[in-house]
């Protein structure tokens, strides 16, 4: 898992040598294994992490025990750990959105902040190969066009992906192999969020009934778009500069 993750970093210029990351970390298997790996990544690349953890205020006391549990897992680390909570509910109903968006903004308003606060470079986030699925099905239905069937990009802006070519099941089982406990987030369970009812009801209905492989295969569609995407974007630089230069 080490050397995929490293490849797959270095392929896409994602862990520059020297690095200063602020690290996403929920205490659930995808954000556990993401820190575990920077960490035995950390001495190879001279990688600087500050861990942060989002108490999103919608589980209450379970949401403080993973914040309690990431803190002390950093501590037994010597890894430093920043720390804040919100009340993600109120945040949506003032602002009339839902849970989902209200909880994505406040949280990458959080990593912003501690990134700006320790002179980080950059956001690693646990994003994997199935959340790619995921998203890249949701624009499908959104009725997207080929930027849209990208997905998620490996690096966007100050955001990494270092995970985006490992599947959940096998962070689940990094963190079973390395005996690392992981919080369990009851709120995944819910099929009434929409990202949920994806995961939860149509992927396994389109692996069930239509192609076994339909993640790994929205997986491939998002590579190839993101292929063509930038040869497109490469051809249109190169027009404006013949235009440009005459």
């Amino acid at each position: 898992m080490l050397n995929k993750v490293l490849a797959f970093c270095e392929e896409h210029g994602l862990l520059a040598h020297g690095s200063s990351l602020v690290v996403a970390v929920s205490g659930g298997a995808d954000s556990m294994a993401l820190l575990d790996l920077l960490l035995h990544l950390q001495e190879r690349r001279a990688l600087s992490l500050h861990v942060a953890h989002f108490e999103h205020g919608i589980r209450g006391e379970a949401s403080r025990e993973d914040a309690d549990y990431v803190a002390a897992f950093c501590r037994a680390r010597g890894v430093a750990c920043s720390v804040e909570a919100a009340d993600v509910p109120r945040y949506a109903k003032e602002r009339r959105m839902s849970l989902e968006t209200a909880a994505r903004e406040l949280r990458y308003a959080f990593l912003r902040r501690v990134k700006a606060c320790v002179g980080a470079q950059m956001i690693a986030v646990a994003h994997h190969a199935d959340d790619q699925a995921e998203t890249v099905l949701q624009h499908i239905l959104r009725g997207a066009g080929l930027h849209g069937l990208v997905g998620m990009r490996p690096r966007t802006g100050d955001v990494v992906r270092p995970l985006l070519d490992c599947t959940k099941e096998e962070l689940v089982a990094y963190c079973a192999a390395h005996g690392i406990e992981v919080r369990h987030d009851a709120t995944n369970d819910a099929a009434e969020a929409r990202r949920n009812y994806l995961r939860l009801e149509i992927l396994p209905r389109l692996a069930a009934h239509v192609n076994a492989s339909a993640g790994a295969a929205l997986v491939r569609l998002a590579e190839a778009a993101r292929a063509d995407d930038a040869l497109l974007d490469e051809m249109a630089h190169a027009a404006f500069s013949r235009v440009v230069c005459g």
